[in-house]
């Protein structure tokens, strides 16, 4: 905590107040798994989370690096009325990318039906692809809250969302003994579309001069937003594709003990995440990451994984039931792999506040090693091949971040040693 009380105090509160809203948020997302893991069994809630999977590994061949552009933008505009305008042209280009979205889940739903033969979830993706305009807007909320520094903005986003998700869950437990798996996707889809539109507002866009404005975001994105999109193609989708290869080489009911691995580590990260967030504005300030930033990350990363090994078996069989013990193997590469990923968060995060967007050519290193173990280790050990291949790209991760991070910092004094003689 002596290095929490060295961060200014508007950080710390906002730090404080982020946090607090990922701790309510996680909790909220545990009652809801504990219900859902009950009411679908592992079967069914492996089609919730490949329905989850597929919909944002699609979404994330359509970011373009836009949002990253946009929110590079707003960071860097004093006047409060363009980042207005601005906040009003992402969402123009939002609606352009829900179309392309819907059009693309329509078409290539024929290509799911083919991929999983003996479920409904391709024709599901068909008669529903037309709800996928809007979620491309979803993405704008975090990206404009870090860039203009509104964290309780998105404190209250993350945690309504999944309070409105879980209260819909409850009322239809109460009438349904047993849990349709296409009912809690669209659930899921309603959740975050309401608050989505409701916080969008708060954002008071504004469409004047939107054709300049949109102009500048794609002319900006040529030079640092695709940087990150193509990194990101290779790093994110790869390693969302171990649930797609678990269901192929698998079966759904693999997703389903997969995806309660996957949501029981997931906290460790939640920490480095939420530093990252309050600092985002900040690191475009600063030479370089403060050690006080490095050693906290380190120590609640620490921490938290040290924790959940301790206490895995128990928190599987609180929430999930004995049935899901079959998890067990998988948590520990998983914890030490979100370690790695922790540890490269700051470092990522002040690359791309700095605009070093070619920081995301180093993904294309992590990318096939994930893909690659996944591929390998996957029809030889099941999901703990998975849980496997994401511990070695997440060490691959972590490398490459460092490195391009010392990387700056020399061409940063190279520069400046240049800039003097």
């Amino acid at each position: 905590m002596k290095y929490l009380k060295k961060i200014n105090k508007k950080k710390s509160i906002q730090l404080s107040q982020l946090f607090s809203a990922e701790i309510s948020s996680l909790v909220i997302g545990y009652l809801l798994l504990s219900i859902l893991s009950k009411k679908l069994l592992p079967e069914g809630l492996g089609y919730y989370s490949l329905f989850q999977t597929i919909l944002t590994t699609t979404f994330l061949f359509l970011k373009f690096g836009i949002y990253n552009t946009s929110s590079l933008l707003i960071l860097n505009t004093t006047s409060q009325q363009e980042k207005k305008e601005l906040i009003g042209s992402l969402y123009i280009i939002c609606a352009f990318i829900g179309v392309i979205l819907s059009f693309t889940f329509f078409i290539g739903s024929f290509l799911i039906e083919k991929t999983f033969i003996n479920s409904t979830i391709g024709l599901f993706f068909r008669n529903i692809s037309f709800l996928f305009i809007i979620f491309p807007l979803s993405e704008t909320i975090a990206h404009i809250c870090r860039a203009t520094n509104q964290i309780n903005i998105l404190s209250f986003y993350k945690i309504t969302y999944k309070a409105l998700l879980l209260t819909m869950i409850v009322c239809y437990s109460l009438l349904k003994s047993t849990f349709i798996p296409e009912i809690i996707c669209l659930m899921f889809l309603f959740s975050i579309y309401s608050l989505t539109i409701v916080v969008s507002m708060k954002f008071k866009p504004s469409f004047n001069n939107s054709k300049k404005h949109i102009k500048n975001i794609f002319k900006k994105n040529k030079s640092y937003g695709i940087h990150l999109y193509l990194g990101q193609i290779i790093d994110e989708s790869t390693f969302y594709l171990d649930k797609i290869l678990i269901g192929i080489y698998l079966s759904f009911e693999s997703i389903g003990y997969y995806h309660i691995g996957v949501a029981i580590t997931a906290p460790i990260i939640l920490f480095s995440n939420t530093l990252s967030t309050i600092l985002f504005k900040d690191f475009a300030h600063q030479n370089k990451l403060s050690n006080k930033v490095i050693i906290l990350n380190i120590f609640t990363l620490i921490l938290s994984g040290l924790i959940l090994i301790i206490f895995k078996k128990w928190i599987i069989i609180l929430l999930f039931g004995l049935e899901y013990l079959k998890t067990l193997p998988i948590i520990t590469p998983l914890i030490i792999g979100l370690f790695f990923n922790g540890l490269a968060q700051p470092y990522a995060i002040f690359l791309k506040a700095k605009g070093f967007g070619k920081v995301g050519y180093f993904c294309l290193f992590s990318g096939p090693v994930n893909l690659i173990g996944n591929i390998i280790l996957i029809p030889k050990f099941g999901i703990l091949g998975a849980a496997y291949a994401t511990l070695i790209s997440n060490i691959t991760i972590y490398i490459f971040y460092f490195t391009c991070y010392i990387y700056y910092l020399n061409i940063k004094d190279f520069n400046s040693e240049t800039s003097n003689s």
